[in-house]
């Protein structure tokens, strides 16, 4: 008996292609893979070549507001 976005709302996380599409459609935070893919390949070869001490990474993300959350 919820109402979206007046009740409740939903937000999806990386932005799948049918996502714009859904009724209504779905507010999603987009990561971008292709940065995370390279990074990943990044560590692995610093690891490989003996680094002991962790790195934090940030990873750019987008948010693409639709009709699943409420506007105030």
């Amino acid at each position: 008996g919820m109402s979206i976005p007046d009740d409740i709302s939903i937000i999806g996380f990386n932005d799948l292609p049918t996502a714009k599409y859904m009724v209504p459609p779905l507010t999603t935070v987009r990561l971008y893979m292709e940065f995370m893919g390279e990074y990943a390949v990044h560590m692995l070869e610093e690891r490989i070549n003996g680094r002991d001490i962790c790195l934090k990474v940030i990873a750019p993300t987008k948010l693409y507001i639709r009709d699943s959350v409420k506007n105030i």
